[in-house]
Protein backbone atom coordinates (compact mmCIF):
# COMPACT_ATOMS: atom_id res chain seq x y z
CA UNK A 1 0.00 0.00 0.00
CA UNK A 2 1.94 3.08 -1.26
CA UNK A 3 0.69 5.68 1.03
CA UNK A 4 1.73 9.41 0.50
CA UNK A 5 2.41 10.62 3.54
CA UNK A 6 2.49 14.68 4.59
CA UNK A 7 4.04 16.67 6.97
CA UNK A 8 0.44 17.67 8.13
CA UNK A 9 -2.38 15.98 6.25
CA UNK A 10 -5.16 18.23 4.82
CA UNK A 11 -7.30 19.66 7.70
CA UNK A 12 -10.36 19.36 5.35
CA UNK A 13 -10.13 15.65 4.87
CA UNK A 14 -10.21 15.14 8.44
CA UNK A 15 -13.26 17.55 8.81
CA UNK A 16 -14.73 15.16 5.91
CA UNK A 17 -13.65 12.63 8.14
CA UNK A 18 -14.58 13.42 11.43
CA UNK A 19 -18.32 14.75 9.50
CA UNK A 20 -19.25 11.64 7.31
CA UNK A 21 -17.99 9.09 9.47
CA UNK A 22 -19.45 10.65 12.83
CA UNK A 23 -15.74 9.55 14.94
CA UNK A 24 -15.02 11.52 17.23
CA UNK A 25 -12.02 14.01 17.93
CA UNK A 26 -9.99 11.22 19.93
CA UNK A 27 -9.92 9.03 17.03
CA UNK A 28 -9.02 11.78 13.90
CA UNK A 29 -6.29 12.90 16.25
CA UNK A 30 -4.87 9.26 16.22
CA UNK A 31 -5.71 9.19 12.19
CA UNK A 32 -3.77 12.94 11.42
CA UNK A 33 -0.89 10.66 13.38
CA UNK A 34 -0.75 7.84 11.03
CA UNK A 35 -1.20 9.92 8.35
CA UNK A 36 1.79 12.27 9.24
CA UNK A 37 4.23 8.95 10.18
CA UNK A 38 4.26 5.97 8.46
CA UNK A 39 3.29 3.33 11.41
CA UNK A 40 3.29 3.49 14.99
CA UNK A 41 2.21 1.43 18.20
CA UNK A 42 -0.71 2.40 20.61
CA UNK A 43 2.37 3.21 22.80
CA UNK A 44 3.38 6.25 20.58
CA UNK A 45 0.02 6.93 19.71
CA UNK A 46 -1.47 7.18 23.36
CA UNK A 47 1.91 9.22 23.91
CA UNK A 48 1.85 11.49 21.41
CA UNK A 49 -2.33 12.35 21.87
CA UNK A 50 -2.64 12.06 25.41
CA UNK A 51 -5.63 9.67 25.38
CA UNK A 52 -6.34 6.45 27.31
CA UNK A 53 -5.29 2.98 26.40
CA UNK A 54 -8.72 1.65 26.15
CA UNK A 55 -9.82 4.84 24.34
CA UNK A 56 -7.21 3.98 22.25
CA UNK A 57 -7.74 0.90 21.63
CA UNK A 58 -11.59 1.42 21.02
CA UNK A 59 -10.94 4.20 18.34
CA UNK A 60 -8.54 1.92 16.66
CA UNK A 61 -10.84 -0.82 16.41
CA UNK A 62 -13.56 1.50 14.74
CA UNK A 63 -11.24 2.82 12.25
CA UNK A 64 -9.77 -0.61 11.18
CA UNK A 65 -13.52 -1.84 10.59
CA UNK A 66 -14.02 1.25 8.63
CA UNK A 67 -10.82 0.27 6.82
CA UNK A 68 -8.99 3.51 7.09
CA UNK A 69 -6.02 1.74 8.94
CA UNK A 70 -4.55 -1.30 9.13
CA UNK A 71 -2.37 -3.35 12.12
CA UNK A 72 0.31 -5.87 11.74
CA UNK A 73 2.43 -8.12 14.33
CA UNK A 74 5.85 -6.58 14.85
CA UNK A 75 8.74 -8.02 17.28
CA UNK A 76 9.94 -4.54 18.64
CA UNK A 77 12.20 -5.21 21.77
CA UNK A 78 12.10 -8.54 21.75
CA UNK A 79 8.20 -8.37 22.32
CA UNK A 80 5.62 -9.04 20.10
CA UNK A 81 3.67 -5.67 19.29
CA UNK A 82 1.15 -3.96 17.37
CA UNK A 83 2.05 -1.72 14.60
CA UNK A 84 -0.96 0.69 13.17
CA UNK A 85 -0.73 2.34 9.40
CA UNK A 86 -3.29 4.62 7.72
CA UNK A 87 -4.64 3.46 4.55
CA UNK A 88 -3.71 5.79 1.48
CA UNK A 89 -5.22 9.78 1.26
CA UNK A 90 -6.83 7.83 -2.30
CA UNK A 91 -8.35 5.04 -0.15
CA UNK A 92 -9.67 6.72 2.63
CA UNK A 93 -11.36 9.33 0.05
CA UNK A 94 -13.01 5.98 -1.38
CA UNK A 95 -14.54 5.11 2.16
CA UNK A 96 -15.68 8.27 2.43
CA UNK A 97 -17.51 8.10 -1.26
CA UNK A 98 -18.74 4.79 -0.35
CA UNK A 99 -19.95 6.16 2.74
CA UNK A 100 -21.84 9.32 0.85
CA UNK A 101 -23.60 6.70 -1.24
CA UNK A 102 -24.93 5.10 1.67
CA UNK A 103 -26.42 7.85 3.30
CA UNK A 104 -27.71 9.19 0.08
CA UNK A 105 -29.25 5.97 -0.58
CA UNK A 106 -31.01 5.85 2.63
CA UNK A 107 -32.23 9.10 1.93
CA UNK A 108 -33.72 8.48 -1.44
CA UNK A 109 -35.50 5.41 0.14
CA UNK A 110 -37.39 7.92 3.16
CA UNK A 111 -38.05 10.37 0.64
CA UNK A 112 -40.24 7.51 -1.42
CA UNK A 113 -41.63 6.62 2.43
CA UNK A 114 -42.60 9.47 2.88
CA UNK A 115 -44.01 10.60 -0.71
CA UNK A 116 -46.54 7.71 -0.05
CA UNK A 117 -47.42 8.69 3.07
CA UNK A 118 -49.06 11.73 1.44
Amino acid sequence: MANKFFKKPPEELLEFIEEILSLPKSAISILEILLREKEATIERLMKLTSISRRTAHEQLKKMRKLGLITRKASEIEGRLKYVYSAASISEIIEILKKSLQGKLRKLEELQKRVGRER
